[in-house]
């Protein structure tokens, strides 16, 4: 919305615009071909229940709605939406026009708002119902009414189908971080409902109260936006899978100079419809097309969320929003198991009294792996479908705490956001100085959406870290986790015949693993080390390329220089200079320490692919893998470690 747009349409037109996305992820979400299904209703209390298609329809009325009030707040300048009372609304609408329309409606409702201003808010304007006039925001809020209205409609009748809709899907939940902003939900509520009896007994009192409802409802909105807006610094870590870059960025999470997402993109790009393969590039690949302005709108919500940095506090002293972290996190990982935040909120306090109680060394990382084991055992005893395993926990500490727990076969469910092995969280916060932080971003599929991450960013400084690793260790590395009980990405079906892989008895069969590079049907009848040796080279070769074309500024970091404690200081003090910060102290400590292996399948140790050579040397002395790893400075097999 144009910075010009006065305080109050801001607010309004904020919630107006979240409505509106989450109605049109709901209807990408709906079965195809359902357009005339109608509900098995009582035909007593419903006696010709609308059908999915006419609902969709009615939608679109909701939306003509605000388009007929904003023209007759400001009929000169939207004299170009006339046009729109020609388009049909109310009738059976499939899913295609319904989100087009939608669209096209958005753009006019956007630009009626910015030229709204707080005067226009209390005018009145005649209607077909009060000929005297009601003021204006009453009936852009009464249009607002009227569409939240359908849109739990909709959702209903998505559930009827089948449709594993949430609350998450009606509502976008708002951080508590701000524990005011929850606490003064109700009186403002009760603020605005007082407005509304002052305003029918003729008084009009309701400019300051419905701003402050308004205000109320889309403010954590407003700051998701502009905390993403206000990014001006952004650092892409792009890498093939199991190249190391897990353990890199919790490096980099130890310094106050970087700014961080709780976990991978991944979840936020499925739920903003730019997943495989509702994205339409038929893999992980996004482009810069991809980044609309919906889009960037609808991610800068998911992600304003979740950026920020490790809070730097015991488990024992997280507060209340560490609660509600645990708890969108678990709905992301186990959606079908609806785990309330009471639960959640129990089950955390009980791993701390278990940890407490427990004589162990303290430390970060095993702090974080004991609460998580700890905390999701009291989550099992409600929730037994939760499995422990598929998370990023030490298997010997998993068969400590549940001895009796098998090791899973197949994914945790064909809904998880999330890939398995889950991430682990710990208590995190929104410094107050991210303004001056640079935004690491990490995530191996990334490396097939590098132009489309700088056009989510466009006011941002952007550079890339190429981190490298040898072909053999990272073709291994990914071999391993294609055999291991985590690492589900895509599930393929009986199209997926990869030899040493598809052909073996097992669940996890008909599920691609890892980063879904361009080109993957024509391997999916190949053996998995070819797969693996495809996974390597496509990334890498995705990334060279956009360095080259894009000319963007960039640097590559070798994982051996992370991972060995001779090179690790020196390689981060580059790094740093580079980025134009200085590595202060927390970050100096923990490059000279033991580093916490995370997502490891095994522990690591030095040319461990050596164990697998018969079975890797013929990929490893393909044409391809030879001339990338030349490019890559991996020339001689002698530093393979």
């Amino acid at each position: 919305m144009p910075p010009a747009a006065e305080p109050i349409a801001r607010v309004v037109w904020l919630k107006v615009d979240e409505q509106i996305e989450r109605l049109s992820e709901m209807i990408r979400r709906l079965p195809p071909g359902h357009a005339q299904w109608r509900p098995n209703l009582p035909p007593e209390s419903f006696p010709q229940p609308r059908c999915l298609g006419e609902l969709l329809g009615h939608l679109l009325q909701c939306l003509a709605g605000f388009v007929a009030a904003l023209y007759a707040i400001r009929p000169e300048q939207l004299a170009y939406a006339l046009d729109l009372r020609n388009r049909p609304v109310n009738h059976v609408c499939g899913e295609g026009e319904a989100l087009a329309r939608i669209d096209e409606y958005r753009t006019v409702i956007q630009d009626g708002f910015a030229l709204v201003t707080d005067a226009d808010c209390v005018r009145l304007i005649p209607t077909v119902f009060v000929r005297d006039g009601e003021a204006a925001l009453t009936l852009l809020l009464g249009n607002l009414e009227h569409l939240v209205n359908h849109k739990h409609e909709l959702f209903y009748y998505a559930k009827l189908l089948g449709v594993p809709f949430k609350s998450a899907d009606l509502y976008r939940f708002r951080d508590d971080s701000v524990s005011a902003r929850r606490a003064g939900g109700s009186t403002v509520s009760a603020s605005f409902a007082a407005s509304d009896r002052h305003h029918e007994n003729g008084h009009s009192t309701v400019t300051a109260t419905a701003a402050a409802t308004a205000a109320a409802t889309a403010i954590a909105t407003a700051e998701s936006l502009d905390l993403v807006s206000g990014i001006r610094d952004v650092l892409v870590i792009a890498s093939s899978s199991r190249s190391g870059s897990s353990l890199f960025v919790q490096l980099l999470r130890r310094s106050s100079r970087f700014l961080h997402t709780a976990g991978e993109i991944n979840p936020f790009l499925r739920l903003t419809g730019l997943g495989w393969p509702a994205s339409g590039t038929d893999s992980d690949e996004l482009t810069a097309g991809h980044a609309t302005q919906a889009v960037r709108r609808a991610l800068a919500e998911q992600l304003g969320g979740d950026v920020g940095e490790p809070a730097g506090t015991r488990f024992e002293e997280a507060n209340g929003d560490f609660v509600h972290q645990l708890h969108h996190r678990l709905s992301l990982q186990w959606p079908r198991e609806r785990v309330g935040v009471e639960c959640v909120r129990r089950c955390q306090a009980a791993a701390v009294t278990d940890m407490q109680a427990e004589r162990s060394p303290n430390g970060r990382h095993a702090d974080l792996q004991r609460f998580h084991a700890y905390f999701l055992g009291h989550v099992r005893r409600e929730h037994p479908a939760i499995n422990p395993y598929y998370y990023d926990l030490d298997p010997h500490l998993l068969r400590r705490v549940f001895p009796d727990l098998a090791i899973p076969a197949g994914p945790p469910g064909t809904d998880a956001i999330e890939e398995p092995p889950f991430i682990l969280i710990e208590p995190w916060r929104r410094p107050v100085d991210w303004q001056r932080r640079i935004l690491v971003i990490k995530t191996p599929s990334n490396s097939y959406r590098l132009g489309f991450l700088r056009a989510l960013f466009p006011a941002a400084r952007f550079r890339v870290v190429h981190l490298t690793r040898n072909p053999a260790a990272s073709i291994n590395g990914l071999r391993d986790g294609w055999k291991h009980w985590g690492f589900h990405s895509h599930y393929i079906g009986p199209e997926l015949r990869i030899r040493g892989y598809s052909d073996v008895d097992h669940p996890d069969g008909k599920w691609w693993k890892f980063d879904l590079a361009p080109g993957w049907r024509e391997r999916t009848d190949e053996t998995l080390e070819q797969v693996c040796a495809f996974q390597w080279c496509a990334a890498h070769e995705a990334v060279l390329d956009f360095i080259q074309t894009s000319g963007v500024e960039h640097r590559r970091v070798r994982f051996e220089a992370i991972a060995e404690p001779g090179s690790r200081t020196r390689t981060i003090d580059e790094l740093c200079d580079w980025c134009g910060i200085v590595p202060d102290r927390a970050l100096r400590c923990a490059a000279a320490g033991a580093l916490p292996w995370t997502m490891a399948v095994r522990a690591p140790s030095p040319r461990r692919w050596e164990e697998n050579a018969d079975v890797l040397r013929p990929v490893l002395a393909d044409r391809r893998v030879r001339a990338l790893a030349e490019r890559l400075d991996y020339g001689d097999t002698a530093e393979w470690t």
